[in-house]
């Protein structure tokens, strides 16, 4: 009996640009190119995407708030959910945000987190963190767990549970890829940036060009499946079944 492949079309990761504006010490990133996937383009793809049963945008970057019109182009799809990973330094000016759902990269205390990210960078964090919670967003921090944060991540929890206790604190160790509990992990479609479309955001595998259409992207996704294989993650974005 032949296998069948079933993709989950929930959710797709949208790399937008790839620069920034920290240097923080354990980034992978060496060279932070000033590249944009074009808006046009991006435009086209993300209105194909809401018609193939896609309900969330997971915005990852490079820091996405450096993408030109980021807040106007979220704006644009009041009807589908938004996932947004960010440093938390830039405030954010959306229409709504009853439907975003903010991911914070904070390590720790003032002294682990500045020690990492840069100087004053945790108080524009807590800040950030503070404003899209009273405005109505999810939120989660993320805290990479180097030696300095890890000592200091209990009291960081007790300060967030003290602003809301709805916020959740999730610990990355350095090594993990993505580092949110695997039950917590969404599923992953493709993940776009300024070259193209590719499988995830862990693969990394080029799949195809942002002008080509969903079903043959899909298509194609499933035959690059292979690939994810050595990923932790593998089970949360395919399930095998026995097909005729």
């Amino acid at each position: 009996m032949p296998q069948e492949i079933l993709i989950n079309t929930k959710q797709l990761v949208i790399t937008p640009n790839q620069n920034c504006n920290l240097r923080c010490k354990h980034c992978y990133v060496k060279d932070f190119q000033k590249n944009y996937i074009d808006s046009a383009s991006l435009l086209l793809f993300l209105n194909k995407a809401v018609t193939h049963n896609i309900t969330n945008f997971y915005w990852v970057g490079g820091e996405v708030f450096l993408y030109p019109d980021f807040c106007q182009i979220v704006d644009m799809f009041p009807n589908i959910t938004h996932t947004i990973q960010t440093n938390g330094t830039i405030l954010p000016k959306f229409k709504k945000y009853d439907n975003l759902s903010f991911q914070i990269s904070i390590d720790g205390m003032e002294s682990a987190h500045d020690l990492n990210r840069g100087r004053g960078t945790f108080a524009k964090s807590i800040n950030f963190l503070k404003f899209v919670n009273d405005s109505g967003s999810k939120v989660v921090t993320r805290t990479l767990m180097f030696p300095q944060a890890k000592e200091s991540f209990d009291q960081f929890e007790q300060l967030t549970k003290s602003i809301d206790p709805s916020i959740e604190c999730w610990k990355i160790t350095p090594w993990e890829a993505d580092g949110a509990k695997p039950e917590k992990i969404l599923e992953l479609v493709m993940s776009i940036n300024n070259k193209g479309v590719h499988n995830c955001c862990e693969c990394f595998a080029k799949i195809g060009e942002l002008d080509e259409e969903i079903p043959i992207l899909l298509e194609r996704l499933k035959s690059s499946i292979h690939l994810c294989k050595r990923c932790a993650f593998y089970s949360k974005c395919v399930e095998s079944k026995t097909g005729n």
